[in-house]
C-alpha cells in the first residue's frame, strides 16, 4: 500500500524554517521487501503449526503412510490446517490492533506496530479462506478408489447372519 508514513513531531519542538508553520512532518523510508515478508511470517505464527502435525496420527495409525496418495493427502491436510490457524491469527490481530498498540509486549506484533496494515491482513485472510474452500469442494469428497478402501482383517457379520 502506501510506501511512506508521515508522523507529526511532538508539540513544542522547533519547526523547520520556511515550512508551513503548523507541523513538522518526518517521512520514513519505505519498508524493504524482506521486512514485509518477515512481518507476514511473524503474523502467521509458524511456531504454532507444530500442533497441526497431529493430522499425521490417523494415517500413521492406519498404516497407510507408505502410499504416495496418503502422503499427499496428509501434506495437503497439514497445509490446510496451517492456513486456517494463521488466518485466525490474522483476523484476531486485526480486530485487536488498537488494544495491542497500548500493550507492552503485544505492540510489537506486525499489525499493531504498523508493519502490516489491517487491510492487507484482511486480504490475505480472504485469500486463505478461498483456498481452503476450494480445497474442501466437491472434488475433495470423491469416493476412494477400490485399492484405498478399508478392508477388514477379520470376518465381519452382516445383518443377515452371513459372513463377509
Amino acid at each position: 500500500m502506501g510506501s511512506r508514513r508521515a508522523f507529526e513531531a511532538a508539540p513544542g519542538r522547533p519547526r523547520p524554517a520556511g515550512g508551513d508553520g503548523d507541523r513538522e512532518v518526518v517521512v520514513m523510508a519505505p519498508r524493504s521487501a524482506r521486512s514485509r515478508v518477515s512481518a507476514f511470517v511473524r503474523l502467521a505464527r509458524p511456531k504454532q503449526w507444530t500442533k497441526n502435525a497431529l493430522v499425521v496420527a490417523a494415517p500413521a495409525t492406519a498404516g497407510v503412510l507408505d502410499e504416495p496418495a496418503a502422503i499427499a493427502d496428509t501434506a495437503i491436510a497439514f497445509v490446510c490446517f496451517c492456513l486456517a490457524a494463521s488466518g485466525t491469527y490474522f483476523v484476531n490481530d486485526a480486530l485487536d490492533a488498537e488494544a495491542d498498540r497500548s500493550h507492552p509486549t503485544k505492540r510489537t506484533r506486525p499489525i499493531a506496530s504498523g508493519a502490516v496494515t489491517v487491510l492487507v491482513a484482511g486480504s490475505v485472510t480472504v485469500g486463505a479462506v478461498a483456498g481452503l474452500i476450494s480445497r474442501s469442494g466437491p472434488s475433495s469428497f470423491q469416493r476412494p478408489s477400490p485399492s484405498r478402501r478399508w478392508k477388514p482383517s477379520a470376518p465381519v457379520w452382516a445383518p443377515s447372519g452371513t459372513v463377509t
